[in-house]
């Protein structure tokens, strides 16, 4: 990663809403142990496949795991 940090965002099923998805995105640094740290957060949430993105932002992109800004 070339930046210092990254937009990540995360689709689940929502845990109560059957048929529906929960977003999450939140901001982590471009260090190893921020990285790290995703690595455990994703594996935790369930989280299987990830896609990245990293020189364009294409907006109203719903399927991605990961979204690099």
């Amino acid at each position: 990663m070339a930046k210092a940090c990254r937009v990540v965002c995360t689709q689940a099923p929502h845990p109560s809403r059957p048929g529906t998805r929960r977003s999450t995105v939140w901001t982590v640094k471009a260090r190893m142990a921020a990285v790290r740290q995703l690595d455990r957060q994703l594996r935790n949430d369930g989280i299987e496949i990830v896609t990245l993105e990293s020189t364009l932002v294409i907006r109203g992109h719903r399927t991605a795991v990961c979204h690099g800004r």
